[in-house]
């Protein structure tokens, strides 16, 4: 298939195909109006060098955030990377095995909650009707 401009059988005057398989035709520009990183790259045009110079890289945007941001997410992920090997490792456990881990892991957050009453704002009324028959924390 001729890919020239207004040949015959071939795209229309001022189209060119836009790839080997595609039938979307897109229009013909000039050098100066495709002033893109990938043709600074490639050293059309002293002006874009220039303009390179003021890039940022993504490493010195990296430097610019807080160091307890990448902490928190640095931690977020190992959370997570644990949250998995934990899923994965409690779907070959025994089914009553885990039952009764997840049923001690409920019981002591909520012995917690009680008598520490640092429960979650939409547990609080849960809590206020099994409260007065747990022991909670003394105040002093």
């Amino acid at each position: 298939m001729d890919q020239s401009a207004g040949g015959a059988g071939g795209s229309p005057a001022g189209l060119t195909r836009h790839g080997p398989r595609s039938p979307r035709f897109r229009v013909r520009r000039t050098a100066a109006e495709h002033r893109t990183i990938g043709s600074c790259l490639r050293g059309n045009g002293l002006a874009c060098r220039a303009m390179l110079s003021f890039a940022v890289s993504a490493m010195q945007k990296l430097h610019r955030v807080p160091r307890e941001n990448l902490i928190n997410l640095g931690l977020g992920l190992l959370v997570l990377v644990v949250v998995i090997v934990l899923v994965k490792v409690a779907a070959r456990v025994n089914k009553f095995v885990l039952f009764a881990i997840l049923f001690v892991l409920v019981l002591v957050v909520g012995f917690t909650w009680v008598y520490e009453r640092n429960e979650p704002k939409f547990l609080k009324p849960f809590i206020d009707s099994i409260a007065p028959f747990f022991p909670q924390r003394p105040h002093y």
